[in-house]
């Protein structure tokens, strides 16, 4: 059995502990133990809308008990070599001790917090943006692309207009698009742009599209890239979301907004607070001085 698929068996064996035990150990050796607050602890860490997919995969859970088990195992033998005593070390453990402890500050504050009924701030949003929630048309077009930077301007429209002429005079779009078009993807797909939404297409093409019937073919039409003869082939409508399509989304984006609001008026009355007293000068001396040169870079080790 390989070790990876043997560490999962005896993992699996692990959880299914008596419920009555204190913690269920997960992995252990000489050094330390891996329970499954542990791995709980590390769980939490990942983005909650991922975390189903994590714990589906027996081998990525099972790496990350290793994982576990290696940083718990090294950080047992740096405290049995009194590492955890020096002065620098004490202070980057105090440092993360004091980030974990704000993080878990702020969001019981947060969860403590009365949070608003936004139905009608939503209402309100989505009657003020007719065009936000909506889908947008997609055009399926065809194109022939006389490019101005290798050509002058009225020596391009020329050869737009001798494409088009040869389109309305009943030759293949495909075939006119290789002979004239000057789009390098032209080859492979014989100047069809495919289906877009429209405003995915710059603005003077996807304006030439509005008033333009299936079928139908444009005169030249200027753009930074040059002349374009566009050729329609289809047009999907957009349509506008019911409220009920995005009621849900846009509490959300509400409730996060003021979630946003809340957290800056904690930070602010922490970093506004009269009682708060800055010493400028040993701040100001922990800045770089531009006149010193600067450190070098350690050499790289051989391989």
């Amino acid at each position: 059995m390989k070790p990876m698929l043997r560490f999962i068996l005896w993992l699996f064996l692990a959880a299914a502990a008596p419920a009555w035990a204190q913690d269920v150990i997960l992995a252990r050796n000489a050094f330390t133990t891996v329970t499954k607050a542990d791995f709980e602890a590390e769980v939490a860490r990942i983005p909650e809308d991922q975390r189903f997919t994590f714990l589906a995969s027996a081998e990525r859970v099972a790496q990350t008990v290793k994982n576990i088990l290696v940083n718990k195992t090294l950080a047992a033998q740096a405290r049995a070599e009194k590492i955890d005593q020096e002065p620098a070390v004490q202070a980057e453990i105090a440092a993360t001790a004091g980030k974990v402890l704000a993080r878990h500050r702020l969001e019981r504050s947060e969860a403590a917090l009365k949070v608003p009924d936004f139905t009608k701030r939503a209402e309100e949003l989505y009657k003020a943006s007719p065009g936000k929630y909506a889908e947008k048309d997609v055009v399926h077009t065809m194109q022939i692309l006389v490019d101005t930077r290798c050509r002058t301007a009225d020596a391009a429209k020329a050869r737009a207009l001798e494409a088009r002429a040869e389109v309305l005079a009943g030759k293949p779009f495909a075939e006119v698009a290789k002979k004239f078009s000057d789009d390098p993807s032209v080859s492979r797909n014989g100047g069809d742009v495919g289906p877009l939404m429209i405003d995915q297409l710059t603005p003077a093409f996807a304006e030439a599209t509005r008033t333009m019937k299936s079928g139908e073919v444009s005169e030249p039409v200027l753009t930074n890239f040059g002349y374009h003869v566009i050729r329609l082939e289809s047009v999907k409508k957009g349509r506008r979301y019911d409220f009920s399509e995005v009621r849900s989304s846009l509490m959300a984006e509400l409730k996060e907004d003021w979630l946003k609001q809340q957290r800056k008026a904690i930070i602010d009355h922490i970093t506004e607070d009269p009682g708060l007293k800055l010493e400028l000068d040993a701040i100001q001396a922990l800045k770089t001085d531009i006149n010193l040169p600067a450190p070098q870079p350690s050499p790289k080790r051989p391989g």
